[in-house]
């Protein structure tokens, strides 16, 4: 027992001082490794996540604004977009009216005006912080940064009642306000954007998303104003991804493969896809839409890049619209024929007129009227220079005031659609001597000659095609000959097909050319497809004849012939009617006059048409035997 000896004593003393002292300092020890774990930057914890920006006066929301994005912006050229990076973007857009901004609901519309807003603020002059009106100075309803047109106001109504965001009208106008200050330096201790960077990017979100808008975002034409700029920015993005796709594949060593130029070509035909969105192409044969459409709209940019813009404020917009439909418009001319608006280009005969029936209604579209007459227009002015690339920097109002030298001439006088070098002749045409390159009629000699080589060749094709399929057939009975008779259609039909697309997207034949090359192909196929409907029933009724339980020749396989050639025939007349409606073709005339003859031929061949009725009642009732 060690009851009240030395030594119990000595460990009752060292326990009552170690324990406690043990426990306190075990607790500090968790407490720190906890404030660690808390701020280990890995783990980005936000201690205050419902903090909202401070817009409590117009220099409370300045500095929200500027701190929060060039936080952002900072983490962003870091590489390091944590949850606190993205927080400092939703704080910043909080400052910012977006009640009347397009694309404003979308996060890409929002970052990209903040992006703006902050390269534009980084090159003006700032004044001193205590010149901004702080909350402090009462009845304040708004502050404009001197020298600019950016103001910071007071919301009256809706959700946002009291707070000082930049207002709408400074957010919707940021685009061009960027544009008229972005060739000045940023002011000195300014943290420099990253907008141009941004846009640029083939991985950041805000590249994804604007993939996905430029591919299924509708394009605005409610308005002149929107109809004309977005045309404009569409065809010019365009030439763009077609000038980088070039130049990648000229250089020496080429930058980028054919594949990406292929890639960015395929953009580039989304681009001026939207643009066609822009035209009334309703007296355009649905066949020839996809190829005319792109003329139409290179043909069109060739004109306005010739031509000064007009003032933007002078091109009608959505609330001149609505003055003008009740008849307090002064840009309008009333188009009394159809009752829609319509608005002429300054010094041109080329209008964006209202669609007043069908499923653009209400749409303003460069009218149809205007691309009919487009060819005409271009030939008027294409030896005429193009327009300055400046001119007193109205043009900086407008979305996309750029030029596209050469974009149509190159699209019809090269090979491929709109990166020539991406495609397989282009080497070869670069090595040919200059008088083959010389146009005659909207195509140049080598063209021509590709053409007339590619028909020679399709006709050869066909006329084997049909010779060895003729031979295969005769030495076959029904009902295989039948089928193999249908080979020869079914082989030209494709090859009419291919060659058709060869000659638009290899030898690239363009203009009046190519609507009857095309018209000429379409019409081949109509004939090929109906001739292989009326084969494939006729086969189909020396199938059920070779049968064991019919007899041939018998009444049975009489009617089974004719039953199928009458059936054959309906469809292969209705695939011809609808075929030729496709392309454009007026086929009511002549459906009338058939209608007429018709009846014509019925009187004049009443026993005839009475013995082949006897004839069918016969196979049919079967009263006579053989």
């Amino acid at each position: 027992m060690l009851e009240n000896t030395p030594i119990r004593r000595y460990i009752g003393n060292v326990s009552g001082w170690c324990l406690p002292t043990f426990f306190l300092v075990f607790c500090r020890i968790l407490l720190f490794s906890s404030s660690v774990v808390m701020a280990s930057p890995g783990e980005d914890i936000d201690l205050n996540p419902l903090r909202p920006a401070d817009t409590s006066s117009p220099r409370a929301t300045l500095h929200s604004f500027l701190s929060n994005i060039n936080l952002a912006i900072k983490a962003r050229r870091e590489n390091r977009m944590t949850p606190s990076a993205f927080k400092a973007y939703r704080l910043a857009l909080e400052t910012m009216d977006f009640d009347t901004t397009e694309n404003a609901n979308t996060w890409s519309g929002r970052i990209l005006r903040a992006l703006l807003l902050q390269e534009v603020l980084s090159r003006v002059n700032l004044p001193p912080e205590q010149e901004i009106p702080d909350e402090k100075q009462a009845g304040s309803e708004g502050w404009t940064i001197p020298g600019t047109a950016i103001r910071i106001e007071r919301i009256s109504s809706g959700p946002n009642t009291g707070k000082f965001l930049f207002d709408a009208n400074t957010v919707e106008t940021i685009d061009a306000v960027y544009r008229r200050v972005k060739h000045l330096p940023s002011r000195a201790g300014a943290v420099k954007g990253i907008y141009e960077s941004v846009i640029s990017s083939d991985s950041s979100i805000l590249a994804v998303d604007a993939k996905m808008k430029n591919r299924l975002k509708p394009v605005n034409t409610s308005n002149p104003r929107t109809t004309l700029d977005e045309f404009l920015d569409s065809v010019n993005r365009a030439y763009a991804l077609v000038t980088k796709a070039e130049a990648g594949l000229s250089s020496h060593p080429p930058t980028m493969t054919k594949q990406q130029a292929l890639d960015l070509e395929t953009s580039a035909r989304y681009f001026l896809k939207s643009a066609s969105a822009s035209l009334d192409l309703s007296q355009v044969p649905d066949a020839l839409r996809n190829q005319t459409s792109v003329e139409f709209v290179l043909q069109l940019k060739e004109i306005l890049d010739r031509s000064f813009l007009p003032p933007i404020d002078s091109i009608p917009d959505e609330q001149e619209v609505s003055a003008a439909r009740r008849h307090e418009g002064q840009f309008f001319l009333a188009n009394t024929g159809v009752g829609g608006l319509r608005w002429r280009l300054p010094n041109t005969r080329i209008e964006i007129a209202e669609i007043t029936e069908g499923p653009q209604q209400g749409q303003f579209l460069f009218s149809a009227e205007s691309l009919s007459n487009l060819g005409r227009y271009y030939d008027k002015v294409r030896d005429l220079p193009y327009r300055p690339e400046s001119f007193g920097g109205l043009e900086l109002e407008y979305l996309s005031p750029g030029l596209s030298p050469g974009f149509y001439q190159s699209y019809i006088s090269t090979p491929g659609v709109l990166v020539p070098r991406a495609h397989l002749f282009s080497s070869e045409v670069d090595k040919l001597p200059e008088p083959f390159k010389v146009l005659i009629h909207e195509q140049t000699v080598w063209q021509w000659l590709a053409l007339l080589f590619a028909v020679f060749a399709l006709s050869l094709a066909s006329y084997t095609i049909f010779r060895v399929t003729r031979s295969m057939a005769e030495k076959n009975k029904p009902p295989v000959n039948s089928w193999l008779m249908l080979a020869a259609p079914i082989s030209v039909a494709v090859l009419v097909s291919f060659a058709v697309d060869f000659i638009h997207s290899g030898i690239n034949i363009t203009g009046d050319l190519f609507f009857v090359v095309s018209a000429t192909g379409n019409t081949l196929v109509i004939i090929l497809t109906a001739w292989i409907v009326f084969a494939v029933c006729a086969a189909i009724a020396e199938t059920v004849i070779a049968a064991p339980r019919i007899e041939d020749p018998s009444p049975e396989a009489s009617l089974i012939r004719v039953s199928a050639s009458i059936v054959g025939l309906v469809i292969a007349l209705w695939t011809i009617v609808r075929g030729f409606q496709n392309i454009g073709a007026d086929l009511i005339p002549l459906i009338a006059g058939l209608g007429v003859g018709s009846l014509a031929i019925a009187l004049a061949a009443q026993r005839t048409l009475a013995n082949l009725l006897g004839s069918l009642i016969l196979f049919i009732n079967k009263p006579v035997k053989v």
